[in-house]
């Protein structure tokens, strides 16, 4: 690669970065130097050690054995980081102070499926929802979130009664048929992240 064309990489590799460290000092918190804003370097940077790789070849054999090992102490540290965020013991990139539990909507789908019997009705909680603008006002004035998400790990094929209950935004309820009988099977209170 010529070198005008390598240190115009490297500047696209930089100067995001360097923006958001600039911005700053500027404004005095760190709040905007997240992966989101920083990532826009990423594919020069991924281009940058590739070049960075294609030349450990043609290294002398012990230097190429210090950068192997340094390169595989890395990728151990990454691969450990992925695999905590993905089994949700790590905060990854979110704004979230503590990382996710598990999937609450897999487990009231599960509740649900446990308890229900033919003529049982399940009640969704429903958050009321505020227009900001005409096009939200087209909308239902309540949330219908944790009814789909639940929804979705329910069997393709069930013959499920469900409504929404406007007077609950936590609680998904069973009320059975023939007693009328209501049973609580999952409370999304702190396990769900509304804005």
């Amino acid at each position: 690669m010529p070198d005008s064309l390598l240190v115009f990489v490297t500047m696209l590799a930089l100067i995001p970065t360097l923006f958001l460290i600039l911005m700053a000092f500027k404004n005095g918190h760190t709040y905007g130097i997240t992966q989101r804003y920083s990532g826009f370097s990423f594919p020069y940077s991924v281009i940058i050690v590739a070049m960075m790789l294609h030349q450990l070849l043609r290294t002398p054999v012990a230097i190429r054995a210090i950068l192997l090992a340094v390169l595989l102490i890395q990728s151990y540290f990454v691969a450990r980081l992925l695999h905590h965020i993905y089994e949700d013991r790590d905060v990854k990139y979110t704004y979230f102070s503590t990382p996710r539990l598990p999937n609450p909507h897999q487990f009231a789908a599960e509740r649900i499926m446990e308890n229900y019997t033919p003529g049982d009705t399940v009640l969704y909680p429903s958050v009321r929802l505020f227009a900001h603008d005409e096009v939200e006002k087209t909308f239902s004035p309540y949330s219908i979130q944790e009814a789909q998400l639940t929804n979705l790990y329910l069997p393709k094929d069930a013959d499920y009664i469900q409504r929404m209950d406007t007077t609950e935004v936590n609680k998904i309820r069973l009320v059975k048929g023939k007693s009328g009988q209501t049973i609580t099977l999952f409370d999304f209170k702190g396990k769900t992240y509304r804005y």
